[in-house]
């Protein structure tokens, strides 16, 4: 049996009768024992990386910052422009200057 709620983010989570979480049961695990059986490590390759995969893919395929927080369900812009900030085109200056003034206006 498995209890199911919503966090405080709206995300549905939930747990089993041993306290295992839906997250563990339905995707750790079995990424572990993936990992497990190809002989790769588990250090530095956990669940997490897929997710970072995926926004600096998002990010390479032309992204806006506002596109990843939306994709990420980060809880704010600043939260994606901290973690993914270096992999935009730095060289734009245009870009550069946007972000500037929105960091300006969040600040303000």
């Amino acid at each position: 049996m498995v209890a199911i709620t919503s966090s405080e983010k709206g995300d549905l989570t939930g747990q089993d009768m041993g306290g295992a979480t839906l997250g563990q049961q339905l995707f750790q695990d079995p990424w572990y024992r993936t990992l497990d059986a190809l002989a790769w490590p588990r250090r530095g390759n956990g669940p997490h990386r897929l997710r970072h995969s995926f926004a600096v893919g998002l990010i390479e395929d032309g992204a806006s910052p506002a596109e990843v927080k939306a994709a990420l369900n980060h809880s704010a812009i600043t939260v994606t422009l901290s973690e993914y900030g270096d992999h935009w085109d730095n060289d734009d200056p245009r870009l550069r200057n946007r972000v500037n003034a929105r960091f300006a206006r969040l600040d303000g």
